[in-house]
């Protein structure tokens, strides 16, 4: 048997060229492979990515290291914009970011801008609030001691407080809640008034705020003949504050100078 047999015979140049490009053609109109797996081992692609493109020809997730030089998973939508975004930050933090169709964050779960880990989201105000502070950031004490004073002027009862202290985020606003059981006496001629307000004083330099009136809730006598007593509670809505840590006390005043006497004090502030 011949040994040329499955020889082919020698071609031009021109017929090699031909029978090429017409091979390339069948494959280029050939189905592209719909299904492959990696049984074992593993894909290495340096200093590129993987691409997933929709039928419309928009690439809707990349993974590996992209344009700006940082790696990570994003989705996009129809129009390029990254929508979700894992992996190291033009921030340098590591977190899974969600993002508005102008690139502004949403919400951000890992590392926060703030230090530390967690997740944060944006308020009304455009302002990244971590969601610890809202779940984790209320601080409430209470004093059950029967206590009382004369002054005109914002006072510390012997029995201190309540007192807490907490940590204001990027908002600078807290609610803050007073209550107490307050008793006036009745001394004044033309009736007592008793008032529960509250300071709150930064750790550190930041806005510092008085006791106020209207931030606090108080009970009054009609005449010098009555003793009212009632358990009361208030409300009040901060705002401004510099965010960092506050300490938070309660104090007290008789605004028409007589003894008027508090009981089962409670302090609690919510900062969001």
């Amino acid at each position: 048997m011949s040994d040329n047999k499955y020889r082919l015979p020698p071609r031009s140049m021109i017929e090699a060229h031909n029978s090429l490009e017409k091979r390339l053609s069948r494959v280029e109109r050939n189905p592209r492979i719909g299904n492959t797996a990696i049984d074992s081992g593993m894909l290495s692609i340096k200093n590129g990515r993987i691409e997933i493109i929709d039928d419309n020809g928009n690439t809707v997730i990349q993974f590996g290291k992209f344009g700006d030089g940082l790696f990570g998973l994003r989705m996009l939508d129809g129009n390029g914009n990254i929508i979700l975004d894992m992996g190291k930050g033009s921030d340098n933090l590591y977190a899974l970011r969600t993002n508005n169709a102008a690139g502004a964050i949403q919400a951000r779960m890992g590392q926060l801008a703030g230090g530390g880990y967690g997740l944060e989201a944006v308020n009304a105000a455009s302002q990244l609030v971590s969601l610890s502070t809202l779940a984790f950031g209320m601080s409430s004490a209470s004093v059950n001691s029967f206590d009382s004073t004369t002054s005109t002027s914002y006072v510390d009862l012997s029995s201190y407080g309540p007192a807490v202290t907490t940590t204001i985020g990027t908002s600078g606003k807290c609610l803050v809640f007073v209550a107490a059981s307050m008793d006036v006496g009745g001394t004044v001629p033309g009736g007592d008034r008793a008032m529960m307000s509250y300071t709150a004083t930064p750790v550190g330099t930041g806005f510092t705020l008085t006791a106020q009136d209207n931030n606090g809730v108080w009970i009054g006598a009609t005449d010098a003949t009555n003793n009212n007593s009632l358990r009361a509670s208030a409300a009040s809505l901060i705002t401004g504050l510099t965010p960092g840590v506050y300490n938070f006390v309660a104090k007290y005043r008789s605004i028409d100078a007589g003894q008027v006497n508090f009981d089962l004090r409670n302090l609690t502030v919510i900062p969001f």
